[in-house]
């Protein structure tokens, strides 16, 4: 339990014990009572997990996911979620992400010329969208594309000039 939690862990509970002790004094504030005895006693509970143990716990549950080769997100660009839980690699979206990462990596073109000619080729992203520099940053970025490297390349690959070892670039 962090410290926050903890101090109003023991603030609640003084203030509940004096409400008590004090029962005669308060009559006349009878929403105060009922206010500080609706108070959420989560934080009274010795299992209550503060925001940043959710968190750490969470970062791990997914490392756990990813490491798996499970479904870890609604969609990811590059990936195909599979029925069985688990995800693929897209390999129509993973030759467009090398062609990405090559004209932002070699080519030292920006991310917003890389959205600007995504976009005129009539590119979308995995949810339909246009392409920002944002959004061309995050996927370009996105370490998780190296394990693609755990799943056989289709015969195709390899045949363009930007199809180059991931860990090359970047």
């Amino acid at each position: 339990m962090d410290k926050r939690m903890k101090k109003l862990r023991e603030g609640i509970i003084k203030l509940k014990e004096y409400l008590i002790a004090e029962d005669y004094y308060f009559k006349d504030y009878k929403d105060l009572k009922n206010l500080v005895a609706a108070l959420d006693e989560t934080c009274l509970d010795d299992k209550y997990i503060s925001r940043s143990e959710m968190a750490r716990r969470t970062r791990v549950a997914m490392d756990k996911l990813k490491d798996s080769g499970q479904i870890f997100t609604s969609s990811i660009f590059g990936w195909d979620n599979v029925v069985d839980g688990t995800v693929k690699p897209n390999w129509e979206e993973q030759d467009l992400i090398d062609y990405m990462r090559y004209l932002y990596y070699k080519d030292e073109r920006s991310a917003s010329y890389v959205a600007k000619k995504m976009n005129k080729s009539g590119t979308l992203g995995k949810r339909g969208g246009k392409w920002t520099a944002a959004s061309v940053l995050r996927v370009i970025r996105n370490e998780y594309h190296i394990n693609r490297n755990r799943y056989k390349t289709p015969e195709w690959w390899g045949d363009s000039h930007y199809h180059v070892d991931i860990l090359m670039l970047g």
